[in-house]
């Protein structure tokens, strides 16, 4: 991926800012990106997760049948995250555009970490570090944005 990509990716991290974070919003989060992904073109099944605080407070697959995402991706894409605040799309990118492993750039155990597209940051205005979920980058952005939206405008989640 391009630096500019890089870029992008920061600021759209920098932008999607919660003004608040409960187990209500989790589940609701969780619950809207769970209806994004069965509405996407693959409908593939992922197992979509999401924690505070370290403990996970939703989670659920997106559709029956196989799913291919295992339990201990979501755990090691929930590493990532949470060791560099980061979407584990923007270390990808970061990976990429240095021409290394993520061994070499980002000095991770590949048994202990993954920088697969689908974990992603969640920031609450005023609070330091992250928490976690897995997903679909895409999807957790447009979930993020409309949440965002809802509790700006006063509507409840």
């Amino acid at each position: 991926m391009e630096t500019a990509k890089l870029s992008d990716l920061d600021e759209e991290e920098k932008q999607l800012v919660l003004p608040y974070f409960s187990s209500e919003v989790a589940f609701e989060l969780g619950c809207y990106i769970r209806d994004l992904a069965r509405e996407s073109a693959t409908r593939a099944s992922v197992l979509i997760s999401v924690s505070m605080n370290n403990k996970v407070v939703f989670q659920a697959y997106s559709a029956p049948g196989p799913n291919f995402e295992s339990h201990e991706i979501v755990e090691k894409k929930r590493n990532s995250v949470l060791r560099f605040e980061r979407s584990t799309m923007y270390l990808h990118a970061t990976v990429i555009s240095r021409g290394g492993t993520p061994e070499n750039v980002l000095h991770v155990k590949s048994d202990e970490h993954s920088i697969l597209a689908g974990g992603y940051p969640i920031r609450v205005a005023g609070v330091e570090g992250v928490i976690g979920t897995q997903q679909q980058h895409e999807i957790i952005v447009k979930a993020l944005r409309s949440i965002i939206h809802r509790m700006s405008s006063g509507q409840p989640v």
